[in-house]
């Protein structure tokens, strides 16, 4: 035998172990049962987030959207938090980046505070906080937003004062009492907040016949296959 008919012969002897190792290809069939699951019946079991267009610093469920640079709930500052850190950060969920406005509804200690805010790593500008509770408007530009987690800085500096010198804890500079972040179309922002949508025609998410999952555009749910 010559040595191209041995390398052959090598070659398919070695094939035909490795198939018998693995095993058979399976079947279209197969591979589809194998990878079927009943979102339905497992939607418990899923994470599911949903676009809510505001923080409300006032509540005890905000700390799950503070990222840092937040003084404690205070009996002496009601309806929000200080902020206890030269940049201070919270997280937006959003579902699908669209126009938004974003308002910060703040206020300063002192008439010497300037507030920056800045969307992930573009910079919105400068909000012109006083000393008295108000609402602040950016427009958050639609290339700056991403699907899922948007982080959302507060930057706060003193007149005089060079924006790096500050390092650790500082007195209060910045009181902040909501951030709401809504899209300006009405229609996109009436489906804040909501996991499921309402099935076209009429109807219920869920049926007998023929049980599904509507997702609203304004969620995200996240299945772990097992």
């Amino acid at each position: 035998m010559t040595a191209d008919p041995i390398r052959r012969a090598v070659a398919a002897l070695i094939a035909a172990a490795t198939l018998a190792a693995c095993g058979a290809e399976p079947s279209d069939g197969a591979r589809r049962d194998a990878w079927t699951h009943d979102l339905v019946a497992r939607h418990a079991e899923a994470l599911v987030s949903a676009d809510e267009g505001r923080v409300d610093l006032a509540r005890p469920d905000a700390r799950d959207a503070l990222r840092g640079g937040w003084a404690f709930p205070r009996t002496d500052a009601p309806g929000g938090l200080w902020t206890d850190a030269a940049a201070s950060r919270a997280a937006l969920f959003v579902a699908r980046p669209s126009e938004r406005d974003l308002t910060i509804r703040a206020r300063v200690a002192h008439p010497g505070v300037r507030v920056l805010a800045r969307w992930d790593t573009t910079e919105l500008g400068a909000l012109p906080v006083t000393t008295t509770l108000a609402d602040h408007v950016l427009r958050v530009p639609v290339p700056a937003q991403r699907s899922g987690e948007n982080v959302l800085t507060l930057v706060t500096a003193v007149d005089g004062e060079p924006e790096t010198a500050v390092r650790g804890p500082i007195d209060d500079r910045l009181f902040v009492a909501a951030i709401t972040c809504a899209p300006t179309d009405p229609a996109d922002a009436a489906l804040l907040g909501r996991t499921r949508a309402a099935v076209p025609g009429g109807g219920s998410v869920t049926d007998d016949a023929n049980p599904a999952l509507v997702q609203a555009w304004s969620a995200r749910i996240l299945h772990a296959a097992r």
